[in-house]
Formats: C-alpha cells, structure tokens, sequence
C-alpha cells in the first residue's frame, strides 16, 4: 500500500520538476550552411592552382612553381559567390563521374566531397562552366582580376611608396603591406580593393615566381576517349600504361614552329591528338605495337628535345584498368 501510494507522488514532482527546467536550446550552427557545405574545388594549371571554399566563399591563389611560399586569399561579393556555388554545385556529379575516366593531364579540377577526392580532366567539355569560373582567378602576368581582386604585375618604388604596373596600367599601393622590404622589378601578385583612381589598398603583396608566358598560342584540341585495349600494365612501376598516346609538358616560349621536330622524335606515324594551350601540354599518339618499348624509346627521344620539359606515357585511370582505385563508397 505505502509504495502504490509513493508512487504518484514521486510521479508529480518529476512532472512539476520538468515544467519549470526547458530543456536545453541545441547550439547554433556557425558559419554558412550550402548544398556545397564540406566540398572544395581546385583548378590546378601549369602555375597556379585555383581553389575555391563554398562554406567561406573564398578564393584562394596558390603557386605551383614555389609551394606553400607564395598565395593569397580573399572573399567574393555574395552575388558572385552564389553565382560560383550555382555552376559548382551543376559540374559536381560530373567531376564524379568523369574522375573515373581520367588520363594523366595537368588542366585537372579537383574536388573534395564526403572526405572523397575526385579529380577529372579541366578541359572536358562537361566542365567547361566550372573551368571557366575558376580560370577567371588564374593569375596572368600583367592582369586584373575580376572586380580588381587581384593585381599581378612589376613591382616599382621602394618600401612605403610601392607601386605596381600592370600590362597598361599602374596602380599606387597603399595599406600596411606597403611597409614591407621587396625587391624592385619583382613579379608580385597583390590581393585587396581598388579605393580610388588607380589606388589601390592592399591586403598583402606575394612575390610571385614562374614563366611570364605559359601559353601556345594554338586552339584547343580535346581527344576522344581511349580504350581499355590500349593500355598495358608497366612491370615495372604496376600501372597500366598508353602504348600508343605520349603527354609532353613543354618549356614556356614553346611553340607550333616545334612540333615538325617534336613529330620527328615521336616516330613515324605521329601526330598531334590533343593541345591544352593554357597548360603547354601535348598528347602525341604513335602507332600501337605488342609492348611498351615503342612508347619508351618515344618517351626518351621527347625527353631529349629542347623544348621539352618533360613527358610520359599516358596513364589510365579507372575504366583502363584501375591503376587508382578511388576509395569506396
């Protein structure tokens, strides 16, 4: 009887306990919540790499010549930001997808999503928005970037007074930057805001280091796809290898008065299949053959070419044979 009647008791004071206690508000979120929220996208050229952060809506220039010494950053008005995160959030099931077709370039889009990185050729024409948007940021010797993001040009003046001229322009600099120690006649990139007639406050001043000219001046020329049948596993590094097409990365100042010589060094039957102008990058196919010795002996003749930096026989991802696996879903 006693504990029937205790019971209720104890029943109402729990009840009574939780009219007077809410229960706890759950934390706010912080920061930008997207459809693109975790994801990263990067653009890597021959001499800078674009990323672009959704959950930050930021920009960030990095160097390929000098890693993690040069670079900068800075945040896109909110109509461009939802103008990128439109035409990223368009090209992510196709990075996905193409990332399982990929021969080895260097116009790659790389992208981060659910802790997966996928990369896929820049140039295929799927693409074409998403390259676009972030080439838009590429640094170029002697260019503005879009709403005077960035400047990148010839370093004039002395430490405090610093100016920098572009290709037809020169802007003044002004802003705590302008107290640092640089070299005159340096290449420097320079992130901040325009704030009057060729003014220009400054963020921060990298100096920049690669080619002023890293372009052919030739259209662009996409290959088709390759067949599995093509490639052959390498003993002796695992991978399944081209027998027939060559990727030749070319020194900046090459140009379309040596290709009859780089022809030559592929072999009989050579010729041009593919050209990233933006990149200096050719892909050469020589006719196929029972093994890998053709292409190496191809490979080796390339190498020795003045204008060549290097080159490689192409290498298959995915659908050729796996030579990557991607991690599992």
């Amino acid at each position: 009887m006693v504990k029937r009647l205790l019971f209720p008791v104890w029943l109402a004071v729990w009840l009574a306990g939780c009219s007077h206690t809410p229960p706890a508000p759950s934390p706010a979120p912080t920061g930008p919540v997207t459809a693109l929220s975790g994801d990263t996208f990067e653009l890597l050229g021959r001499d800078s790499t674009i990323s672009y952060i959704p959950d930050q809506a930021k920009i960030r220039i990095g160097s390929m010549m000098r890693l993690g010494s040069e670079g900068a950053e800075f945040t896109l008005a909110p109509e461009r930001a939802r103008k990128m995160e439109q035409i990223m959030l368009a090209c992510r099931p196709q990075v996905i997808s193409l990332s399982e077709r990929l021969t080895s370039t260097r116009a790659l889009l790389a992208m981060e999503h659910d802790g997966i990185r996928y990369v896929a050729s820049a140039n295929a024409p799927p693409l074409k928005a998403a390259r676009e948007a972030l080439e838009a940021y590429m640094p170029r010797q002697g260019a503005i970037g879009p709403d005077h993001s960035w400047l990148m040009g010839k370093l004039e003046g002395a430490k405090g007074k610093w100016s920098v001229a572009t290709a037809r322009e020169k802007f003044e600099l002004t802003g705590p930057s302008t107290d640092l120690a640089f070299r005159p006649g340096s290449s420097v990139l320079v992130v901040g805001t325009l704030k009057g007639d060729h003014v220009y406050e400054t963020a921060r001043i990298a100096e920049w280091f690669g080619p002023e000219k890293a372009r052919l001046e030739v259209p662009a020329l996409e290959a088709r796809p390759a067949p599995a049948s093509d490639y052959t596993r390498d003993p002796a590094n695992g991978l399944m290898t081209s027998r027939v097409r060559i990727l030749v990365n070319l020194k900046a100042g090459a140009g379309p008065k040596d290709l009859p010589k780089l022809l030559e060094a592929a072999g009989d039957g050579g010729r041009l299949i593919a050209c990233w102008p933006d990149t200096l990058v050719l892909m050469l196919e020589i006719p196929d053959s029972a093994n890998l010795q053709k292409i190496q002996a191809a490979v080796a003749r390339l190498e020795k070419h003045p204008a060549v930096e290097s080159a490689a026989a192409d290498v298959a991802m995915g659908e050729a044979g796996d030579s990557f696996r991607r991690p599992e879903r």
